[in-house]
């Protein structure tokens, strides 16, 4: 899913979520990213969802605009895409 391993920052528990800049990966990666976080916003399947491709440019823009962050779990070794307002709060979680 990575072009690169991420490695955890010196002295940080393996459970912190880290934040991944999404120059970091893959145009489909984050594409899928997007739908995934559109359809979690939406609780639809993808054909019921009116997830467009309108909106998933707004969900990129929204990543280069830093409204919303990529994190990926180490634990669970899964990514998805995070409103900024609610990433506090997810990091204090782990």
């Amino acid at each position: 899913m990575y072009d690169e391993e991420i490695n955890l920052p010196q002295g940080e528990e393996e459970s912190q979520p880290i934040l991944v800049p999404p120059d970091q990966l893959n145009q489909d990666t984050l594409r899928q990213l997007a739908i995934e976080f559109l359809l979690r916003e939406t609780g639809n399947d993808i054909s019921e969802s009116g997830v467009t491709e309108d909106r998933i440019s707004k969900v990129l823009n929204a990543l280069r605009k830093k409204t919303h962050f990529i994190t990926f779990d180490p634990v669970t070794e899964s990514a998805g895409i995070i409103e900024a307002k609610n990433l506090k709060t997810a990091m204090a979680k782990h």
